[in-house]
């Protein structure tokens, strides 16, 4: 097949930039923003705007985690994800879920094991541990 596809085959129709890859066309495009009605085309002095380049701030903490029942919610922080892992010098399972999380209902998280969560706050976050109190650190972004 070659590139560029005609528009109203036959009619001469305008034509779209594609490259054929010999299994398909593929549409070339050009990336253009604005508000409607407007437009501003994409260049190397003119570049697509991001609005959130990073997290503003990055912050972490450590937690001891008792075997109470129904787990222990880990401290208040305003955030938009959170990574809890159990130490790695930890000798238990932690388990980690929500309000009333259980070895039968928490995600299993062996010593040195992360997990990460798109969560408001860290303090919707429970933890419990199998034996003894544990420590799990906790880094999140907001």
């Amino acid at each position: 097949m070659a590139d560029n596809v005609e528009l109203n085959a036959g009619s001469g129709g305008a034509k779209i930039a594609t490259d054929d890859d010999g299994t398909a066309q593929h549409q070339y495009v050009k990336v253009e923003f604005g508000g409607d009605g407007t437009f501003t085309k994409v260049t190397s002095t003119a570049g697509l705007p991001i609005s959130e380049i990073g997290r503003a701030a990055v912050l972490h903490f450590q937690s001891s985690i008792p075997t109470t029942a129904g787990g222990t919610a880990l401290a208040s922080n305003a955030c938009k994800e959170a990574t809890v892992k159990n130490l790695l010098s930890n000798s238990a399972i932690i388990w980690v879920g929500i309000t009333g999380v259980s070895a039968s209902n928490g995600y299993e998280l062996n010593p040195g094991e992360a997990i990460t969560l798109k969560v408001n706050n860290t303090n919707l976050i429970y933890c419990l541990s199998a034996s003894g109190s544990q420590t799990v650190c906790t880094i999140a972004t907001n």
